[in-house]
């Protein structure tokens, strides 16, 4: 129970510090130092350190030789990039969906779902039939679309309007995902 417990934690733990590096509260090549985050955050250094490993597996962070970890350098092009990554992902999710057949039962919940984008987004990756694709997808939302969301205007209905869509459109999809980047972008410089 404990190991479950410190897991959930260090998954918040990582979440936040993401958060602060994409919106570039943490600039780039900040040392994140396990002691005083866990001091700062009155826990163990134990999550601190599995939060840390998170971040390092979704490139946030970077490890130096000198073992010491450090935030990257997130510039507006990685940003761009990343977010015409997480479309083409969302995009070859919906495709799976159809292709399964599962475009019917999908559109539905779309349709019943909450308003909200980032629970839009979480549906999709709980759907798609390829079990590789669901991760990825669960880690976008997790660390770069839950950011974006919650730092950024609310947008119209656009996104929940392509899901709905017989055939969604690759390049609308991209433009809704470089809108997205380009508000996070904008929220960063807020930041400054």
């Amino acid at each position: 129970m404990q190991a479950l417990e410190s897991k959930q934690t260090s998954e918040l733990i990582a979440e936040q510090i993401a958060e602060q590096i994409l919106i570039g509260v943490i600039p780039g090549g900040s040392p994140l130092r396990q002691e005083e985050l866990a001091e700062q955050l009155g826990i163990s250094r134990i999550p601190v350190r599995e939060a840390l490993q998170l971040l390092q597996s979704q490139g946030l962070i970077q490890r130096l030789s000198t073992r010491r970890m450090i935030s990257v350098e997130v510039t507006p092009e990685k940003l761009r990039q990343t977010f015409a990554m997480i479309a083409r992902m969302e995009f070859a999710g919906l495709q799976s969906i159809a292709q399964a057949g599962k475009q019917p039962t999908f559109q539905a919940a779309v349709a019943r779902s909450e308003n909200e984008e980032l629970s839009l987004h979480l549906l999709l990756a709980r759907e798609t039939p390829n079990e590789y694709l669901q991760v990825l997808l669960s880690n976008a939302c997790t660390y770069y679309l839950g950011c974006a969301l919650r730092h950024t205007a609310p947008s119209d209905d656009t996104y929940r309007r392509l899901l709905l869509a017989e055939a969604p459109e690759k390049k609308a999809l991209a433009e809704y995902f470089f809108t997205l980047a380009e508000r996070l972008i904008a929220a960063r410089e807020e930041n400054r």
